[in-house]
């Protein structure tokens, strides 16, 4: 009752450095966009530890000389009345102090794992830089189904009998309802109304389907269930599972795909991976994580990837259980072009 184990505080902690460096990184790129001279205001906060972060404090005390630092307590309130210079023209110009931190984010998930291995460069882009790219989104692509129609699974959790009411919902929720009101963008209202069609019968293919129903009827079944997996360097492996159960043989679980499965057997050398070789990263991520956390072998955990493509389809990756920690290696040993190219 209100006692926090020690691996908790540490994953909090880490959580709470995080965050901050986020917050520093956010105002770092802020600071270089100035060609000239930089401005910088804030307000004094009071004592307490809200007042650490007051904008201008933090920017003037990671820039400042000791003197400066020594006195910008007492100087602060008139700075921001009197107009106080915060530094020279010469300390401005000075490049910023260099800040040495762990490739990458403590807290990872299967995702991240398999945009690492599938291109490292653009892995540092997107999820230590945050740099997606320009390229438009639109809505009807692969990614956005697949988040459309896992959220629908959740909430319909089985009983379909009210799925246009929850297709409805999920699409407002997400600011894609607004050409379906019959205005004057037809193109717009088509475009809606195909979209639906596509996530209904997607869902219906899923929930139907033996694989599903057959775990749906575990007592133990779960759907969308978090987890945390906790590593031995302080690091984080997190997902949710889309379908999860105890059975008779160990542990099961179903991850739902929009789009086609292709098998080993219909692979060709040279050829983009397939199916199997694309979601094995991902399946070894998930069993180790339901090893460490239950306790379950390893290969007592099945894991089954469900297309909702057509009538749909199941595909059994081969699972290489040493593959997650040999990735994690890779990637925080990674020192790799960090160009935005």
């Amino acid at each position: 009752e209100g006692v926090e184990d020690a691996e908790h505080k540490a994953l909090r902690d880490a959580l709470f450095r995080e965050t901050k460096a986020e917050a520093i990184r956010l105002w770092y790129v802020a600071m270089t966009r100035a060609k000239r001279r930089l401005v910088l205001s804030g307000v004094a906060l009071g004592k307490g530890r809200a007042s650490d972060y007051t904008p201008g404090l933090v920017i003037r005390a990671a820039m400042a000389p000791t003197a400066i630092r020594t006195a910008m307590a007492t100087t602060v309130t008139a700075s921001v009345t009197a107009g106080h210079p915060v530094a020279s023209e010469t300390l401005l110009t000075r490049p910023p102090v260099r800040v040495v931190a762990p490739t990458g984010r403590s807290r990872l998930s299967a995702t991240q794992l398999m945009a690492f291995a599938h291109d490292p460069a653009h892995w540092w882009r997107k999820y230590v830089l945050g740099y997606e790219g320009l390229a438009p989104k639109s809505a009807g692509g692969a990614r956005q189904h697949g988040t459309l129609v896992h959220e629908i699974l959740e909430q319909c959790g089985g009983d379909l009998t009210d799925l246009d009411e929850v297709i409805t919902g999920v699409l407002s929720r997400h600011g894609l309802e607004s050409d379906s009101d019959g205005g004057s963008d037809g193109d717009g209202a088509s475009m809606m109304s195909a979209l639906r069609e596509t996530l209904r019968a997607m869902v219906q293919t899923a929930a139907s389907h033996p694989t599903w129903l057959a775990l749906s009827a575990e007592p133990s079944m779960r759907q969308e269930l978090s987890f945390v997996r906790i590593l031995a360097d302080g690091s984080t492996v997190e997902g949710a599972m889309d379908l999860v159960a105890r059975t008779a043989n160990g542990v099961a679980i179903v991850d739902v795909k929009t789009g086609a499965l292709r098998a080993p057997s219909a692979e060709t050398t040279g050829s983009a991976p397939g199916t199997s070789a694309r979601y094995a990263l991902q399946a070894a991520t998930y069993r180790d994580a339901v090893a460490a956390i239950t306790g379950t072998p390893s290969n007592a955990i099945a894991f089954t990837l469900l297309s909702t493509v057509g009538t749909g389809s199941t595909l059994t990756p081969a699972i290489d259980d040493e593959e997650p920690t040999q990735t994690i290696a890779a990637l925080r040993g990674w020192t790799g072009t960090r160009q935005l190219t």
